[in-house]
């Protein structure tokens, strides 16, 4: 045994595995959950579509303690056999406990509705049938709420609480469009505020807001298919003190916590424009500098050979050794 912070516990033992007649495994007759027969459909579809992935359960004596529902739905689908997992190391009053336990505890987990309605609009772009995931349809209407077929990129929609069907408001995750829509003008933070909308990136405080930034990534990360590339141009921008807040760091941060890595950068030189007046201004005032350029930052989710071989052939113009111009040279 050993102890870490205030609990004590045992050396975990590995687990087996074994597949038992359906018919030998018993019901706990004092169980607290209770399962519909619409739900145990629910379990049956899949069970069905995508294996018997949840092993059921059991004492020594071949009570279920987790997995009633997942008997019934075996017994629906005629399965002779299901693989369960014997828990021999339990005394009565753990047994007891755990059989409420492994209930409730799932229930006191939340879902992240930005992050869950991208993921179900990807499904239904790939026409997978949504009702099999366990939403009912008016969940699934409010959650895909201002995604059309083809977007799946967008975060949000109707659901915005921390439970399906809540009502508290997440600040930015909500809106609906796409990346590409919500981001055609770089999201400058505070430099450019948009709306009064509290829900609007550019009305936010600069944690809330790299927190939404995040999560948008993160959902648009995972419409990316593997082995592909994503491309951002993106500037920095000033925090209320004068200083940078990096976000082109926080960008990179963003995209790799969600599964793609860094693979290439560059500078994009902008338009000069009327920086010259306005950099001399501001640099009299505060020695602030102007910028004229923006980062160019690709990534791979990925493995970085196939999502080269995914774009096809890319044609380069001729580019001149002796000027840089893709003009020929004179003769001399």
């Amino acid at each position: 045994m050993f102890v870490t912070g205030p609990f004590l516990f045992q050396e975990i033992a590995p687990l087996q595995i074994d597949m038992m007649q359906t018919a030998r495994l018993v019901p706990y007759i004092r169980s607290a959950r209770t399962h519909s027969p619409d739900q145990a459909a629910q379990i049956a579809a899949s069970i069905a579509e995508f294996g018997f992935t949840n092993p059921i359960l059991i004492s020594e004596d071949d009570v279920i303690i987790a997995g009633h529902g997942r008997l019934m739905a075996a017994q629906s689908l005629g399965l002779a056999e299901v693989p369960v997992i014997v828990l021999d190391h339990l005394s009565e009053a753990q047994r007891r406990a755990l059989i409420l336990a492994d209930n409730r505890i799932a229930e006191n987990a939340g879902w992240d509705n930005a992050t869950l309605a991208s993921e179900l609009a990807a499904l239904r772009d790939e026409n997978f049938d949504l009702e099999m995931i366990g939403f009912d349809e008016a969940e699934l209407e409010e959650l895909l709420a201002g995604f059309e077929f083809g977007d799946a990129g967008a975060l949000g929609g109707g659901g915005t609480g921390d439970e399906v069907g809540g009502s508290d408001h997440q600040p930015a995750a909500a809106s609906s469009g796409s990346l590409a829509a919500r981001f055609g003008i770089p999201p400058y933070w505070n430099l450019e505020v948009y709306s009064g909308d509290p829900a609007d990136l550019s009305a936010l405080g600069k944690d809330a807001f790299f927190e939404a930034y995040a999560r948008i990534i993160a959902g648009d990360v995972s419409r990316l298919r593997d082995d592909r590339f994503a491309v951002g141009v993106i500037g920095d921008v000033r925090d209320a003190g004068g200083s940078f807040v990096n976000l082109p760091g926080k960008t990179v941060e963003a995209f790799e916590a969600a599964g793609a890595r860094l693979y290439n950068d560059a500078i994009l030189v902008t338009a000069v424009g009327s920086l010259p007046i306005r950099a001399g201004r501001q640099c009299e005032a505060s020695r602030k500098l102007g910028r004229t350029h923006q980062n160019v930052l690709v990534f791979c989710k990925g493995d970085p050979k196939r999502a080269t071989e995914s774009i096809g052939q890319v044609e380069f113009g001729e580019i001149d050794e002796a000027d840089g111009t893709g003009d020929e040279a004179p003769q001399e």
